[in-house]
């Protein structure tokens, strides 16, 4: 796995959004939304960020560095303050900015499996798992004094569905840790 390094990540989301449904309506509150994205699109964007996702009346974004998250969070401020002239609607985002690692690079997961519990019905179960979580982490099986590292075409989003599935396969300590 390769070295990580430090994003920023940005939250915001309109405030007192429920109240401002209420007051326009499910039309006017859907123009709202898609004017409020225009807005903070451009500032995203100069500030070196990337938006990731945008969900509800939120977006998230991720930035290289603190110093960009913050300055693309005041300027994407001052575009919703810019964003019209209706009294109505506050402008006002609620942000949160938060540095992380970077994740593009997910962490593998790290299975062990003991050598006498490998079986054709295990590892077909195995194979069936998997393909039901696909994503972006690698899966290494750790198998004695042996680790092998599947291929990337059996790649997994870990979660807490996924890890479950396993233990029910293999036990309840088949899932290590990163660091072990």
């Amino acid at each position: 796995m390769g070295e990580r390094s430090e994003v920023a990540i940005v939250f915001c989301d309109l405030v007192d959004s429920t109240a401002i449904l209420s007051r326009l309506g499910d039309v006017a509150n859907d123009e709202l939304r898609r004017d409020l994205f225009a807005a903070l699109r451009a500032p995203v964007a100069a500030a070196a960020g990337e938006e990731v996702k945008t969900q509800g009346d939120g977006m998230m974004a991720v930035f290289p560095s603190a110093d960009d998250a913050v300055a693309g969070a005041v300027e994407m401020q001052l575009a919703v303050a810019r964003l019209d002239a209706r009294e109505d609607v506050p402008k006002l985002i609620a942000m949160d900015v938060s540095p992380c690692a970077d994740l593009s690079e997910s962490p593998p997961l790290r299975l062990r499996v003991p050598p006498h519990q490998v079986s054709d019905e295990r590892v077909s179960r195995l194979k069936d798992v998997l393909v039901a979580f696909p994503g972006d982490s690698q899966v290494q099986l750790h198998m004695g004094d042996k680790v092998v590292r599947l291929p990337d075409s059996w790649s997994v989003q870990v979660d807490s569905g996924l890890v479950s599935e396993l233990r029910v396969i293999f036990g309840a300590d088949c899932i290590l840790s990163e660091s072990a």
